[in-house]
């Protein structure tokens, strides 16, 4: 498969490198080549390899080692987060403001709320960077660009440092000023059920529990767009985003032939587990084992089907099957539980 990538996207991620590596010598995490007894001439005539070279090798070990050891970074932008509407001559009219789109409305995780200062909705959108904004919501860059049309949105991401700020002029209530927007992403953008671009580098993506043959992880939107694919039913609504700010449990795996699967399906979304509330991982472990010596397991979903097993009988079962050679049933939690004994 071939991918074509416009060039401004490979600057800004140059861009986000440079930075990181300014960072990072800054802090002092990359090395510095300290010299061999250098003489004044940079010349080593005297120099003993026999003992020197061995640590020269060293050095270039522990310097691939490091390099080979950075973190991961990625660059991702704060969504806009908002519905823009074409503007009309009596939309200006009765708000008397002369150009640019309708801001109808703006979500809670917008860049546009975290502006300085914030831009409220019902405003219109004047100018990105100076560069002025039709009423359609598009605008012609003043350099580097062929001068097409471009939507604001567009407009906003075209900067090579993207993690800048961007000058907006805003127009409400016949008031006209500028905001400041950055797209560096924050910590409040982050959803409940969010898409995880790179599984590899986000290991908690992919932590799980299996008990009773039943699999269970914190959903994310890959799960759901997954198991639409394959015509499983109902899942669309966990992509709304009123219904992604909160996590959830989703039964991502059910035993064939066991008993779980005629109560339970893969994409079943978790509400409580032993009748206490659970929507993270952490909180299905904190109530893993059945309270006051209850030897029932349970779990109801969000569609109230329960399911019911032995929890004494299911952890022996699953305790044989892990040591006759299937390691996924011997998660760091499952383990625990099996030494320490149900406490």
């Amino acid at each position: 498969v071939n991918y074509a990538t416009p060039l401004i996207h490979i600057r800004q991620l140059f861009n986000k490198y440079q930075k990181l590596e300014t960072t990072n010598k800054k802090q002092g995490n990359l090395l510095t080549r300290q010299p061999c007894h250098e003489h004044s001439g940079g010349h080593y005539p005297h120099m003993d390899l026999a003992r020197h070279l061995p640590v020269a090798m060293q050095r270039i070990g522990v310097e691939a080692r490091h390099q080979r050891e950075k973190p991961h970074s990625s660059l991702k932008l704060g969504p806009i987060g908002a519905l823009i509407e074409h503007a009309n001559r009596e939309m200006f009219w009765l708000s008397n403001c002369s150009s640019g789109p309708l801001v109808r409305r703006i979500q809670e995780e917008s860049v546009l709320r975290f502006a300085q200062p914030p831009i409220l909705e019902n405003s219109f959108i004047q100018a990105v960077d100076g560069v002025a904004i039709d009423p359609f919501g598009e605008g012609r860059p003043k350099a580097g660009f062929l001068r097409d049309p471009m939507p604001l949105q567009s407009l906003m991401a075209i900067l090579e440092d993207v993690e800048s700020d961007v000058e907006l002029t805003i127009c409400r209530g016949g008031n006209v000023a500028n905001h400041s927007v950055s797209l560096k992403w924050r910590s409040e953008y982050e959803k409940g059920i969010r898409w995880v671009e790179e599984p590899m580098y986000e290991t908690q993506a992919l932590d799980y529990e299996v008990f009773a043959g039943i699999t269970v992880m914190e959903m994310t939107a890959n799960h759901v767009w997954s198991l639409i694919r394959a015509r499983a039913f109902g899942l669309g609504k966990w992509l709304l985003p009123e219904n992604r700010k909160k996590k959830r449990l989703m039964v991502t795996h059910v035993e064939t032939g066991s008993w779980a699967e005629k109560v339970l399906w893969a994409g079943a979304v978790l509400e409580s587990l032993n009748g206490q509330n659970v929507s993270t991982l952490k909180e299905f472990r904190a109530n893993f084992v059945p309270k006051d010596q209850s030897d029932s397991w349970w779990l109801k979903t969000d569609d109230k089907d329960v399911f019911v097993a032995s929890f004494q009988k299911s952890v022996e079962e699953q305790t044989l099957e892990y040591l006759m050679g299937k390691t996924h049933l011997g998660t760091d939690h499952f383990l625990s539980v099996t030494k320490a004994g149900r406490p």
